[in-house]
């Protein structure tokens, strides 16, 4: 089974951020999209309840549900950079990919093809 740490630490590399960054209470865009992006991937790739989550992101349980559903409706927007952005994070993420972002780009059918 996947640790959480694990997700949150593959997430904050990903994203470049400092460890610690996304237990944090920054709101930064990227912090926030980051840290929205691990709770999905650990709600995918873990057993993890929303009320286990919310004690190891040390928010609400309504904060953690929120986000993945943010993070579901923005993969759902299709052929959008915001979609196709988070899709390549949890891609990334989810497989433990060390990429940038810049060495993904996307063609016009929204698959990845690296540069």
């Amino acid at each position: 089974m996947t640790n959480p740490q694990t997700i949150i630490d593959q997430t904050e590399r990903y994203y470049s951020l400092p460890t610690g960054c996304i237990m944090s209470h920054c709101r930064t865009k990227t912090v926030a999209e980051a840290r929205a992006v691990s709770m999905y991937v650990c709600r995918q790739l873990t057993t993890r309840s929303y009320e286990e989550l919310s004690c190891i992101y040390k928010r609400d349980t309504s904060g953690i549900k929120k986000n993945c559903k943010k993070i579901v409706n923005t993969i759902g927007e299709v052929h959008t950079n915001g979609a196709k952005r988070i899709s390549c994070s949890i891609m990334n993420v989810s497989k433990g990919v060390t990429c940038t972002r810049q060495q993904l780009v996307w063609d016009t059918r929204g698959e990845t093809e690296h540069s």
